[in-house]
């Protein structure tokens, strides 16, 4: 996850992004360190079903999620990228919910940090094409003040490219019309750049904020809305297990389109992570009971 001289000839390095139903870390670790190839892993900080209310700690405290004992601290340090809520709306227009999500947020940032995780995952606002349109001044503050707090931990925006279903679901629990869903359907293109421009500047261009492209669907934007991202500091780019193909050999393959998109990114220093698609299905909203985590240590 280190930086690479401009210019010089690397291997692609490679992160597997996993859900958070992993039973065994060491085991998971494992195959995707070894069996799968990667370089590192994106876990979910806390299990996408826990009820959080936001509210004042309990005393004592309870464990909100994995115990940071399940492997060594070496492992936490070098090969796990950690990953925030993706239900997390800080520029919500309901109060309640953007006051949960701030608190929310802060929680899992300092739970990073207390595991010095080299990079965060930061899920961008829910809502698809609609989301990226509305300013992320309340979001970005908070992140600007998280990485003024940060020594070495990165922060990565995950920004969405491509088709991206919306629930329909609003920030007080009604639903949109069918018409706000096919616009929050739409294929993501500028949407995406504006925002991510937007976020970046709120947080003064900080150097250990970058983007990480995520690709969603077989269709991408038109050539002329891609480009601009060979402009930006893109950290990796994300590419859905679903989107492969299969060769005449038999191998696992990309189209032509999304191998050029990536070599071009690779070209700039970006670094590819793998998502199982399963991983998304029903983590959009906090629903669920919390499970039986351990309770973790503190420092």
């Amino acid at each position: 996850m280190g930086e690479e001289p401009a210019g010089a000839r690397r291997p692609v390095t490679v992160g597997i992004e996993r859900a958070w139903t992993v039973s065994d870390l060491t085991n998971e670790l494992d195959e995707a360190l070894g069996g799968d190839g990667g370089e590192y892993v994106v876990l979910p900080l806390v299990n996408p079903r826990l009820v959080r209310l936001g509210g004042a700690e309990p005393s004592p405290p309870r464990a909100f999620t994995r115990s940071d004992r399940l492997i060594d601290s070496e492992q936490w340090t070098h090969v796990v990228v950690g990953a925030t809520s993706t239900w997390l709306r800080l520029d919500s227009t309901v109060q309640h919910v953007r006051r949960r999500s701030e608190r929310v947020l802060a929680q899992e940032l300092a739970w990073a940090g207390h595991l010095a995780l080299p990079a965060v995952l930061l899920s961008p606002p829910p809502g698809g094409a609609l989301a990226l349109r509305t300013s992320p001044v309340n979001y970005a503050r908070h992140v600007n003040k998280a990485l003024n707090a940060l020594s070495s931990m990165q922060l990565w925006l995950r920004i969405p490219i491509g088709r991206v279903p919306f629930d329909g679901v609003n920030d007080d629990g009604t639903t949109t019309t069918v018409d706000d869903r096919k616009a929050a359907a739409v294929r993501i293109g500028d949407e995406a750049w504006h925002f991510w421009r937007q976020f970046h500047t709120l947080c003064h261009e900080n150097r250990s904020l970058n983007p990480v492209l995520d690709i969603r669907g077989s269709e991408l934007p038109p050539l002329s809305q891609l480009r601009r991202w060979l402009g930006e500091p893109v950290k990796a780019v994300i590419i859905s297990s679903s989107l492969f193909l299969t060769n005449r050999s038999g191998f696992p393959t990309l189209s032509k389109l999304h191998q050029q998109w990536v070599l071009q990114l690779y070209l700039m220093g970006a670094q590819v992570i793998i998502r199982d698609d399963k991983i998304h299905s029903g983590d959009d909203v906090e629903n669920g009971d919390a499970d039986n985590s351990s309770s973790s240590t503190t420092t």
